[in-house]
């Protein structure tokens, strides 16, 4: 169980690793307002898959939100754990 809670932080943390970096690597090569409208598009990018993604879990979940989807989740009778996990 140890091993799912370090797994989900390390998702977490790569997630607001990529939240918050991934724009100025996206838009490193523009050049001058390019590079302002690149960081503006990632970010509006990000942001529309975000809302997209709680949508669709509610939606699968039946009105739900689920921050873990369910194919991350051990069910109770198996015992050996996904290689993911």
């Amino acid at each position: 169980m140890l091993s799912v809670v370090i797994n989900m932080q390390c998702l977490c943390q790569g997630t607001i690793f990529l939240w918050l970096f991934w724009p100025s690597f996206n838009s490193a090569a523009a050049v001058g307002e390019g590079q302002y409208r690149a960081v503006i598009n990632t970010y509006f990018s990000l942001a529309a898959c975000a809302v997209v993604t709680f949508a669709m879990s509610a939606l699968v979940r039946k009105g739900k939100f689920d921050m873990v989807i369910k194919f991350l989740k051990r069910e109770p009778g198996i015992s050996k754990a996904p290689p993911f996990l």
